[in-house]
């Protein structure tokens, strides 16, 4: 028996229509869960695999050694300048199991220069974890000599105007051509590298001149100790071989000195020069030695950052005092040391101060009276810095700021023994300088 409900009718588009026609009521539908994927949720394709990043540096730059001269050669004496220090867009790819970049540079330090700064593919092993680096990764292509902390480290990053005057020296130009084995266990951090050994801005400019690679090796570890605590550090080590072109073998010659200036050749005026057999390259030893740390302690007022890094090598100056046994006759032993604090002062201000020290030649030696005494040639900068961040410069449609601009000002008081007192005696080279510096990034 079927008893009908005067309020309620079936439909047969299972509809429940009400009492009142004007009324239609839809029923509950059940949600069904779409299948678990057949992949671990962490090797998921990624939702962007492409991102873009750039940013600028624009300088004006004043010293007190600046003149409006050129030196023996024509390299311009004038530093009271403004510059490009660096302009960089990045292109970075990341997919599950493979990854490359591609950044481009420009600058205007020695002249208008555009090249390509980083370039190399990936082959990883994820990690578990996102957005942490891969347990295990290989790269070949042009990259940044993984020694230490400072040299890899992007100047985008970084307050104070440029890196130690060691690392300057040791390596002008930081990315080089070469093989990159790198990876990471929890904290533990790991990285060889089969390297050319001429990076960017050294004298063979990224090419090979010798077969040897440089062997380049850091273990450390990152640490992230409280929520508002991390360290990070590690040692570094780099052995390789330098390069001593030799020269030229050269015919007889004979020159003419006019010495009584009167246009006519005498016999006496006459001087030969015999000819020269070709001297062969030769190749000389360099090594480095490294060890450093950072820390960073976010309280109210802001993050501050301390960074000590240390070395010591042997004919590794390849920028300031190039290192040259073969010319010079000895080895040459190297010293560097830099130590340095910056305090954000929330997200609108940034006090700095570094303490650096490089000496370029422990074994240095003076001429003083006839006598060769020991000597020091070492160059110490003591460098306060302030500067003022805005964080967003450029506003999308959702209001989140995008991109920032930074502006710093830092003083180089440089204390050396470059000058020459009026005793001969080496004595500080007045060379101070001043940097403002316009950052702007996206």
């Amino acid at each position: 028996m079927t008893i009908a409900c005067p309020a309620m009718a079936a439909r047969d588009d299972d509809e429940i229509v009400s009492a009142d026609p004007t009324k239609t009521v839809k029923p509950k539908v059940a949600v069904v869960a779409p299948p678990p994927s057949r992949e671990p949720a962490w090797l998921e394709k990624i939702v962007e695999p492409f991102t873009v990043t750039a940013f600028m540096q624009a300088d004006m730059h004043g010293s007190q050694a600046s003149e409006d001269e050129v030196e023996q050669g024509g390299t311009l004496l004038n530093q009271n300048r403004f510059m490009i220090k660096t302009a960089r867009a990045r292109l970075d790819a990341q997919w599950t199991y493979v990854a490359a970049q591609l950044e481009i540079e420009a600058n205007t330090v020695h002249a208008p220069t555009l090249r390509p700064y980083h370039a190399f593919g990936t082959l990883q092993i994820p990690n578990p974890k996102r957005d942490a680096p891969p347990l295990a990764a290989a790269s070949l292509g042009l990259f940044d000599t993984p020694f230490g902390f400072e040299a890899p480290e992007s100047p985008r990053l970084r307050y104070f105007m440029d890196r130690s005057t060691s690392s300057r020296a040791f390596f002008p130009g930081v990315p080089d051509l070469g093989l990159w084995v790198h990876g990471q266990l929890s904290a533990f951090r790991w990285s060889f590298a089969a390297m050319n050994g001429e990076p960017l801005d050294t004298m063979f400019q990224g090419l090979a001149p010798v077969s040897a690679k440089q062997l380049v090796m850091r273990l450390g570890f990152e640490a992230k100790a409280r929520d508002d605590f991390d360290v990070a550090g590690g040692v570094s080590t780099l052995r390789g071989k330098g390069f001593h072109p030799g020269t030229d073998a050269t015919k007889n010659i004979v020159t003419w000195n006019d010495f009584n200036e009167d246009g006519a050749i005498q016999p006496s005026e006459l001087q030969g020069a015999p000819a020269t057999a070709a001297v062969p390259s030769q190749l000389f030893d360099r090594w480095a030695i490294g060890a450093d740390v950072e820390a960073h302690l976010k309280t109210k007022l802001g993050t501050t950052t301390v960074t000590a890094e240390v070395s010591v090598a042997d004919n590794m100056d390849r920028g300031i005092y190039i290192a040259d046994p073969i010319f010079l006759g000895q080895d040459t032993r190297e010293l560097g040391f830099h130590a340095d604090i910056a305090q954000e002062i929330t997200k609108w201000a940034v006090v700095g101060f570094r303490f650096d020290y490089y000496d370029p030649n422990l074994d240095a030696l003076d001429k003083r009276a006839g006598l060769l005494v020991p000597t020091k040639r070492a160059i110490t900068t003591f460098s306060p810095l302030v500067g003022f961040t805005f964080p967003g410069v450029a506003w999308k449609k959702d209001g989140r700021a995008y991109g920032k601009a930074r502006v710093l000002f830092q003083y180089d008081f440089i204390r050396d023994n470059l000058g020459r007192a009026p005793n001969g005696l080496p004595t500080d080279l007045a060379n101070d300088s001043w940097t403002v510096r316009l950052q702007v990034e996206l």
